[in-house]
């Protein structure tokens, strides 16, 4: 892991670890170049809206995924 600098082009990349019932987890990195600068892991949870049972989903932050 190392720290960002101004002006670094940064680039990020999701991997979906699993989807199950309402919930997600996914592994994201952000590289720096060939670098890996930082990791983390995010989770997804779809709510139901107040006003009638349809599901709405909160997106989680954009990322790149690459191939």
């Amino acid at each position: 892991m190392a720290p960002a600098n101004e002006g670094d082009v940064l680039v990020a990349s999701a991997e979906e670890r699993t989807r199950f019932s309402l919930s997600g987890i996914y592994d994201v990195s952000v590289r720096r170049g060939a670098w890996v600068i930082a990791e983390f892991r995010g989770r997804r949870r779809t709510v139901r809206t107040m006003n009638n049972d349809t599901a709405a989903t909160r997106a989680p932050s954009r990322t790149t995924k690459e191939s």
